[in-house]
């Protein structure tokens, strides 16, 4: 049999369906720190999704390669001189799994706006392997109709309020790469063979399937071809993520246990120079991508035992790392070089347990510190624990990327990092953000220098906990109707209530930066279906066919995550750019912020490790806080600060005794003229003291003489 060639034909994104009309508000930093809107000022938030492949020796993201679909057709549903006319092997591919738009379709469909796209430098300057039929990315894939992948397939019951008939008239239309592939004149006439035979009389297909067998060329809009390098595809995607709505977050994420970019600041600079330099050299970067597509400088270097103000050096003597502080700057100096106002994300390093076997002169950690955390820069607690201090990094920033840094900290429990239990205990866990970047994304943060830093943005590079679920292919649905029992059938997660409870710690710790004028972003971990340890939003294994909707669930509950069928209060919420100021004004309503939590005071409540793990905090290196004695009596509640933080400045600072009703008072107050400390009235100068009251004995009038006790 004869089979068609891949087709060739590489369209840009903006040649979509979708063509520019999706493309996202650019962002930017503003003077105080807050990701907002470029054009309108708007505070901006990302939900953002981590999709890995490009860091791996596959040549685009994972799981487009996923197969052994039992739910689709077999090869016997048609005939013989039906699949010799097709031309064309298939079996167990769709467009929902297989297809890369088809997958942005879904994760759009399920609230997310931003992407985080893990890659390395090595990857992206591989030739791409030579595309064919059934290798590659390259499949005959069924196609899956809209309906039954918005329906059926991406749809929660429990989160949803409307009835199918409104379900079907807000479900989000598809407007993707067309399937099948259009031709062109210039199209090899083998690819104008049809891609639709009937099913055999004798097969009972599936309802959304209908009478017939509808074939596609999935991902025949990717870039192919002999000589054409990774860096093309890699670039295409991005574009077409940013056409279909998405903020794009680029992640240099290395598996080595030598990288080279991390032993040398000037090839890291170099490696991320070349790349924004053919990012800004893009059609349209002015007009479309600037401003939507962000730099993470490197994925989590406590790997390789980086430190901020000094190189690490192995077990055998061989440099491991460059100083941390001079890679980060070389890196956002190159970048910047070609667009000044791109905000770059860091990770943290430095203050992270790391393999004291491996890099036995940088084992110095802040207890519960794991993997991407690590930006503490009090003097008290540096001079304790005998952690990296990060001081030059802030203060010695580069003229031209000063204002343009995002703090990119990954925050994991310890029943996935297993750095000790007591480690994720609410206080434990409050305590540590605060120091990490908690007071920075509040301005109220101090260098080892004692003086004050400036505010920062933030976005939780990463976050998950671990899924312990053990995914077993489920059996087909008996009719595609039963939308809740599919749904329900390929759902494997299984998150412990410890970790809920982690996810619920962090998220009202999120809300207590919020009512305080700060905005978090966060990317969760991951897509992916084959991520070891917290598995994915998709699952199983195999086919990457089932949202794990107990995930959703808890990132709609808790992270303000709005897929196509959440309804609220008469408004729909995609959780895209659409509706952010609405989504923004009902989070504010029913915002219940508990904020009188404090720092450990006592060893016992930091340093206790019943687990029975290696991992406690009497290694060399790992301190608690309690050791620490910041602040005295290490009392530190959110809203104390913002009570103790003097002259209010900003309108978004409010009472301690306000947290209840959201600072609405305060902000009023201020929005009036008058700042905490200072008296009444628009000059400031009438009574700065509330009015006493006079209690009078029983019968008397107002002049009464007699002292009286006061209220």
């Amino acid at each position: 049999m004869q089979k068609r060639a891949v087709l060739s034909g590489c369209p840009s994104p903006w040649e979509s369906i979708a063509g520019t009309s999706k493309v996202p508000p650019a962002l930017k930093l503003s003077p105080k720190g807050d990701l907002i809107e470029a054009a309108s000022g708007k505070m901006a938030r990302l939900h953002g999704i981590n999709w890995f492949g490009w860091e791996t020796e596959s040549p685009t993201v994972d799981g487009l390669w996923a197969y052994d679909d039992t739910e689709l057709p077999p090869t016997s549903s048609v005939s013989n001189a039906s699949i010799a006319a097709l031309g064309v092997n298939f079996w167990g591919k769709r467009t929902m799994t297989n297809d890369f738009a088809a997958v942005v379709h879904r994760i759009k469909a399920l609230g997310f706006n931003a992407v985080r796209l893990p890659f390395n430098f090595t990857n992206l300057q591989k030739d791409l392997p030579a595309p064919k039929w059934d290798a590659t990315e390259f499949y005959a894939c069924v196609r899956d109709p809209i309906n039954y992948i918005n329906l059926n397939k991406t749809l929660d019951p429990s989160l949803s309020q409307l009835n199918p008939e409104q379900l079907a008239a807000a479900a989000p239309a598809y407007t993707g790469m067309p399937h099948p592939p259009p031709l062109k004149p210039d199209d090899d006439a083998a690819c104008a063979a049809t891609w639709e035979v009937p099913f055999e009389s004798s097969y009972k297909a599936a309802e959304q399937y209908g009478d017939k067998l509808q074939l596609t060329m999935c991902n025949w809009y990717l870039p192919q071809g002999q000589g054409v390098q990774a860096i093309h595809r890699f670039l295409w995607q991005v574009q077409y993520l940013i056409a279909q709505g998405f903020y794009v977050v680029v992640d240099h994420h290395s598996y080595q246990d030598r990288d080279p970019n991390m032993l040398n600041p000037a090839l890291f600079a170099a490696n991320w120079g070349n790349l924004w330099r053919t990012i800004t050299a893009l059609s349209g970067y002015a007009e479309h991508i600037k401003g939507r597509v962000f730099a993470d400088l490197v994925n989590e270097p406590s790997r390789w035992g980086c430190q901020w103000e000094r190189e690490c050096f192995d077990a055998q003597g061989q440099k491991a790392c460059a100083a941390g502080a001079w890679l980060y700057h070389e890196a956002m100096r190159a970048i910047h070089t070609w667009d000044p106002d791109v905000p770059v994300l860091a990770n943290a390093m430095g203050q992270a347990h790391v393999d004291p076997v491996k890099f036995p002169t940088c084992t110095k950690f802040f207890k519960g510190m794991n993997y991407g955390e690590g930006t503490i820069t009090r003097k008290e607690v540096i001079a304790a624990t005998g952690i990296s201090d990060p001081l030059s990094f802030f203060k010695d920033m580069p003229a031209g990327s000063s204002g343009k840094l995002v703090l990119a900290p990954h925050v994991y429990p310890a029943t996935l990092t297993g750095l000790g239990v007591d480690t994720q205990s609410r206080a434990s866990l409050f305590a540590r953000l605060d120091l990490s970047f908690g007071l920075k994304a509040l301005g109220r943060d101090l260098g080892s220098d004692m003086q004050p830093l400036d505010r920062m943005a933030v976005i939780l590079g990463e976050f998950g906990v671990p899924d312990h679920g053990k995914p077993q292919p489920p059996s087909p649905p008996q009719n595609p109707t039963a939308a809740a029992a599919a749904a329900a059938a390929g759902d494997f997660a299984s998150i412990a209530d410890v970790d809920v409870t982690f996810l619920q710690d962090l998220a009202e710790y999120l809300r207590g930066l919020e009512v305080q004028g700060a905005t978090v972003s966060w990317f969760w971990w991951a897509w992916n279906a084959n991520s070891g340890d917290t598995k994915g939003i998709v699952g199983p294994t195999d086919t990457w066919r089932d949202v794990q909707f107990k995930k959703v669930q808890l990132l709609t509950q808790l992270y303000g995550l709005r897929p196509w069928f959440r309804y609220q209060n008469g408004q729909w919420y995609h959780g895209l750019v659409e509706g952010w100021q609405q989504q923004e004004q009902q989070q504010q309503q029913q915002l219940q912020v508990q904020v009188q939590f404090r720092f450990p005071t006592s060893k016992n409540a930091t340093d206790g490790d019943d687990d029975g793990d290696d991992n406690d905090a009497d290694e060399e290196g790992g301190q608690g806080y309690a050791r620490v004695g910041l602040g005295g009596g290490c009392v530190l509640e959110h809203a104390r600060l913002a009570a103790e933080a003097g002259v209010q400045s900003e309108t978004a600072s409010f009472a301690a005794w306000e947290h209840s009703g959201r600072g609405i008072a305060s902000k009023l107050m201020a929005a009036m003229g008058f700042r905490r400390g200072g008296g009444l009235g628009r000059s400031g100068t009438a009574i700065a003291n509330p009015l006493e009251i006079n209690i009078l004995p029983s019968k008397k009038g107002l002049g009464a003489a007699q002292a009286s006790p006061t209220r």
